[in-house]
């Protein structure tokens, strides 16, 4: 080997360029930043992880065009089509971990795995939010595939309850808010140090909310079905206190949008309305 070309430098404070001087002292010809926004694309889960410690975020809802994600009765199985179900589960398979609230737990027990063809599928770890510890030991989530982990993030733990869901095999982290619900930031911190680069959050509404309004999501990925469901009753996408003002909304910037199957895909990073936003990009 004479020449190596680097796409961009390791944001681990431990070595943050150090190979690429130790390569060059031996006498190779190094290139460092070619494709260096793709490769920081790429890498931008391992990027943040490194440079704040705490996992890059991504938010994905699948909902109707008048922004609902349940019906009246609850139901939401399914709003998207196949193509968009499967593109989730491949988003599954490259992330960490999977973070629910317990009011999906409750309504659709679900099982946060990948289910695709291939016997060698990464599965992620599941991060559960449950405040007051009020999932079941039969909860499909706390028998998960061997080699990943249950992770039930609270604020309030029973003794008697803690000491049973970890007998059943799940880790209890305490992060209280002086709300008495679970602070997302903390949570986020406690994510990092456990070496979580990667978390999608796959809730229902007041997940969506507490995740935007807490300023833990890098990334939003809405899934939009060409459905209205309408009416007061149907659940919308984002639960909680409206604004007074548009101002204070939470806008989404640097958009791609695109289509999958019958479904519309808008990607975008959240900020405050206060700053610019970017344009949008239609893939």
């Amino acid at each position: 080997v004479t020449r190596v070309v680097v796409a961009m430098i390791d944001p681990n404070p431990a070595v943050n360029g150090k190979g690429i001087q130790v390569l060059r002292q031996a006498g190779l010809d190094v290139t460092d930043g070619a494709c260096r926004t793709q490769a920081s694309r790429l890498n931008k889960a391992f990027t943040k992880l490194m440079t704040t410690g705490r996992p890059y975020v991504t938010l994905k809802i699948a909902s109707t065009l008048d922004g609902k994600i349940a019906a009246a009765n609850g139901e939401s199985r399914w709003i998207t089509s196949v193509p968009a179900r499967r593109y989730v589960h491949r988003l599954r398979s490259r992330v960490d971990a999977v973070l629910v609230g317990i009011g999906t737990i409750l309504a659709d027990n679900p099982l946060l795995t990948v289910r695709l063809p291939g016997k060698h599928r990464h599965q992620p770890h599941r991060v559960i939010v449950d405040s007051q510890l009020r999932i079941s030991l039969q909860a499909r989530a706390l028998h998960p595939q061997t080699g990943t982990r249950t992770l039930i993030a609270c604020a309030i733990a029973d003794p008697t309850k803690k000491a049973a869901l970890e007998k059943a095999g799940a880790e209890i982290i305490e992060v209280s808010h002086r709300n008495g619900r679970v602070s997302f930031p903390a949570l986020m911190e406690r994510l990092g140090k456990l070496g979580f680069a990667h978390i999608m959050i796959e809730g229902g509404a007041k997940i969506n909310s507490s995740a935007l309004k807490s300023g833990i999501v890098d990334q939003v990925l809405l899934m939009t079905a060409p459905l209205f469901l309408g009416g007061h009753g149907a659940r919308s996408l984002i639960e909680g206190e409206t604004p007074s003002l548009l101002e204070d909304g939470i806008a989404l910037g640097d958009l791609r949008v695109s289509r999958i199957g019958p479904d519309l895909m808008i990607e975008g990073r959240p900020y405050s309305r206060a700053t610019p936003h970017s344009p949008v990009n239609h893939v």
